[in-house]
C-alpha cells in the first residue's frame, strides 16, 4: 500500500491542501492518504489555535466524499506537542513494514526541514514530498526529497484568518462545507465579520 500523509494545524483546512493531497495522489498512485491534524504544533506558538475538535470536524468535512482521503485523530489522540517523526513510526507499526510513506509538505516549510527533530529517522521512514507554493523559493538541501509542482495557489490558513478578523469574505478559499461551518460558529472572526461573508 502506499500511503499519503499531510499533516499539520489545519487552522483551518484550506482548498490549497486539497490542491497538495490529490496532486500527491495521482502522482504518486497513493492508495490512501491521511490528514492528520495535531494536538499543538511542534515549532510554533498560535494565539488564535482553534480547538482539536474544531479543526479535526473541518478536515472531515473538507474531505467528505473522497474515496481516498480520511481523516484521522492519531496526533490528536496522542496529545501534547505534534513530532513528524513520533507520527510516522506510529503509522508503520499500524500498517506494518510493506507500506510505502509519503510525506506531503509544503515548499513554505521546507527550508527547516534539516531541523526537524530526528529527520535521519523521518527520511528512513518514508518519502519526503515537498509541493511548491507559490512565493515560496524551494530550497531543499536534504538527498532524496521528492519535489511535486502544483498549481499555483496562494492561500494559507494565516490569510484566512486574518480576513475574517478583517471582516473579508473567504468564500472559495476553502471548501463549501468548511465555509459554512466557520461562519455559523464564527471561528477566527470579528464580531461584525458576517456582513462580508453572506
Amino acid at each position: 500500500m502506499r500511503l499519503g500523509i499531510l499533516g499539520g494545524t489545519f487552522n483551518p483546512i484550506h482548498t490549497g491542501h486539497l490542491i497538495l493531497a490529490e496532486e500527491a495522489r495521482a502522482a504518486f498512485a497513493l492508495d490512501r492518504c491521511l490528514f492528520i491534524p495535531n494536538a499543538l504544533p511542534p515549532h510554533k506558538e498560535e494565539p488564535s489555535l482553534a480547538s482539536a475538535e474544531h479543526r479535526l470536524a473541518m478536515v472531515r468535512l473538507a474531505i467528505d466524499g473522497h474515496p481516498v482521503f480520511e481523516a484521522s485523530e492519531l496526533e490528536i489522540a496522542r496529545g501534547g506537542r505534534s513530532y513528524t517523526v513520533d507520527t510516522l513510526e506510529a503509522l508503520r507499526h499500524r500498517y506494518g513494514p510493506t507500506v510505502e510513506l509519503f510525506f506531503l509538505v509544503g515548499s513554505d516549510a521546507c527550508g527547516g526541514l534539516a531541523h526537524w527533530k530526528s529527520m535521519d529517522r523521518v527520511m528512513q521512514l518514508c518519502h519526503v514530498v515537498v509541493a511548491h507554493r507559490p512565493g515560496y523559493r524551494v530550497n531543499v538541501s536534504l538527498a532524496g526529497v521528492r519535489l511535486l509542482e502544483i498549481p499555483a495557489l496562494d492561500v494559507s490558513s494565516t490569510a484566512i484568518r486574518q480576513r475574517l478578523q478583517a471582516g473579508r469574505s473567504i468564500r472559495y478559499l476553502v471548501p463549501e462545507a468548511v465555509y459554512h461551518y466557520l461562519l455559523t460558529r464564527q471561528l477566527y472572526a470579528a464580531p461584525n465579520a458576517r456582513a462580508a461573508n453572506p
